[in-house]
């Protein structure tokens, strides 16, 4: 299925890389229970106890991994890939790769318009040192729609207030690389 029909951002792919998907999904998918997001090179591994991200093909070996994901989830329950640890924050590893600014104008937004998540931003991305990256998770629909209501309206308003006239590809891709941090933060509100 291609993410450029129906409801969609597709064009934004540049910036927005995977989560044109994942706005794909939001808008067009119907009775849905779960949802999860994963990439071509990066994805679940549940063939045993621990749920691993970013494992290679070659060494995925598929053992009942559908009974096994059925016990892990629930309306509740919000699976991420396994946290990357860092010597520094979350927030100097984000300036560390890439434009600093960039972070400062999401901060600045979610102290505006999006409040309630400003202590969870700060436990997050400020104050923490470990962070699930890649955009991925397996969530209920509800909690879908709950991150998506709260991720898209976000990153509109990020798109809106940076530029990315003067990055290379791999710098203009900074919405899914904020989108990244978010996730965190919005996992961060919902414990």
């Amino acid at each position: 299925q291609c993410d450029n029909t129906g409801d969609n951002i597709s064009e934004k792919n540049g910036s927005y890389c995977e989560l044109t998907a994942l706005y794909w999904a939001w808008k067009n998918l119907k009775d849905v229970d779960y949802i999860g997001l994963c990439h071509y090179r990066r994805y679940f591994d549940y063939s045993n106890s621990d749920i691993r991200a970013n494992v290679p093909l070659t060494q995925w070996q598929p053992k009942n991994e559908k009974s096994h994901l059925l016990k892990l989830i629930s309306p509740s329950t919000i699976l991420a890939s396994r946290r990357n640890i860092y010597p520094y924050s979350v927030a100097l590893d984000y300036a560390r790769s890439h434009h600093s600014d960039d972070l400062k104008v999401l901060y600045a937004i979610i102290q505006q318009q999006f409040s309630t998540y400003k202590n969870a931003f700060d436990d997050a991305i400020l104050n923490s040192n470990a962070s699930c990256p890649y955009n991925m998770f397996i969530a209920s629909w509800e909690t879908f729609n709950e991150y998506c209501s709260f991720l898209f309206p976000l990153l509109e308003e990020v798109e809106r207030q940076t530029s990315t006239r003067d990055y290379n590809d791999y710098q203009k891709r900074l919405i899914g690389f904020l989108a990244e941090r978010l996730m965190n933060v919005y996992l961060s509100k919902k414990t």
